[in-house]
């Protein structure tokens, strides 16, 4: 029995429920108006599929103050044609707003699924791009660099890249879902790509180990992990390999091309 339907972005609209309806569904009309109240609609926008397909939404003005104290930064990635990106979700968690400020323009994001334990999230724009990110394989003791928007206040907004080498597959207390790198990275590099020489994704930015006891001591959601999340929400990614790496000034102009600041207003 349909109780309701929604059309895109209008107000749902409830169907009246007859008596020779509810006798036929097994139910009384008392029972299946009380079921109205549990339906759970999306207020402003359309409903998101399981398949983590969104469809076009309607964008808010772009907020003209920056995040501030009212909110925070953080980088993300594209990872496939359609618009999906990922970040971190500590980066997009308890935003109002989330905004993505990439190739000199700002464009609103959906946060459409999250993993607070694995600190990842996926977030949907409404554009497709031919620039996106594809994951690599990894081996302890290789060459990588870091990409994101660090410290933007205070450094700028152009992207910023350091080297470093993988230096364990494991990460805090032995967690399998993180690896250990020496590239430094700094608050707003949080989310972004770390890659390997081939320029393919090895893992996402998520945090370092700080105090004077401990130096360049860096970790990263595995990228095998983060694919084993958007494999479980049905969005697309590709994986790659090389044969030569390419160098470091090659590797930062073409990261450029789908790393993104990533805007929180709260």
């Amino acid at each position: 029995m349909t109780l309701g339907n929604k059309n895109g972005t209008d107000s749902p609209k409830y169907n009246k429920i007859s008596q020779d309806d509810a006798t036929e569904f097994g139910s009384t009309v008392s029972a299946l108006e009380d079921a109205k109240k549990s339906c759970i609609w999306y207020p402003d926008r359309s409903p998101i599929s399981e398949i983590g397909e969104a469809p076009p939404f309607d964008s808010d003005p772009a907020p003209t103050n920056p995040p501030g104290s009212g909110g925070k930064s953080g980088t993300g990635f594209y990872i496939n044609s359609n618009g999906y990106l990922l970040t971190n979700e500590h980066v997009v968690d308890n935003c109002s707003q989330i905004w993505i400020n990439g190739g000199g323009s700002q464009i609103q994001a959906r946060l459409i699924h999250q993993d607070k334990n694995l600190d990842i999230a996926a977030l949907k724009v409404q554009r497709s791009t031919k620039n996106y990110a594809k994951f690599g394989k990894v081996r302890t003791g290789e060459d990588v660099m870091a990409l994101g928007f660090p410290l933007g206040d205070v450094l700028g907004s152009d992207i910023k890249a350091t080297k470093g080498n993988v230096s364990s597959l494991s990460g805090f207390e032995g967690n399998k879902d993180y690896l250990q790198f020496t590239a430094p990275i700094q608050p707003g590099n949080s989310g972004g790509p770390l890659l390997n020489e081939g320029g393919f994704v090895i893992g996402i930015n998520t945090a370092n180990y700080g105090g004077e006891r401990f130096q360049n001591i860096n970790f990263a959601i595995k990228g095998t992990s983060a694919s084993s999340f958007l494999g479980k929400h049905s969005i697309g990614f590709e994986y790659g390999d090389y044969d030569e790496p390419i160098d470091s000034a090659d590797l930062v102009e073409m990261g450029e091309k789908y790393t993104v600041e990533v805007l929180c207003y709260q």
